[in-house]
């Protein structure tokens, strides 16, 4: 993928929503509308790391592998 996952046009959008304050359901809100501007492939992709990465943190007694040290080995990668 030539972009990350949130392509880098969107990037300061993204940054936008939650600088601002707001309750969550108008953070939530703002999310869905961004990620439907994201192209097709990226956001499958998205939705399919979500998914993976919600069951690794399932199992993070053992894997350790909390919210934490998922973010940290996995988020710079979303923003490329």
């Amino acid at each position: 993928m030539p972009d990350g996952v949130i392509s880098a046009a969107l990037l300061p959008r993204f940054i936008q929503v939650y600088q601002e304050s707001g309750s969550d359901a108008q953070r939530e809100s703002s999310l869905k509308e961004l990620l439907k501007e994201l192209p097709d492939t990226h956001c499958s992709l998205l939705k399919y790391l979500c998914h993976f990465l919600t069951q690794v943190v399932q199992h993070h007694t053992v894997n350790k592998m909390n919210v934490y040290n998922l973010a940290t080995v996995f988020g710079p990668s979303y923003f490329q």
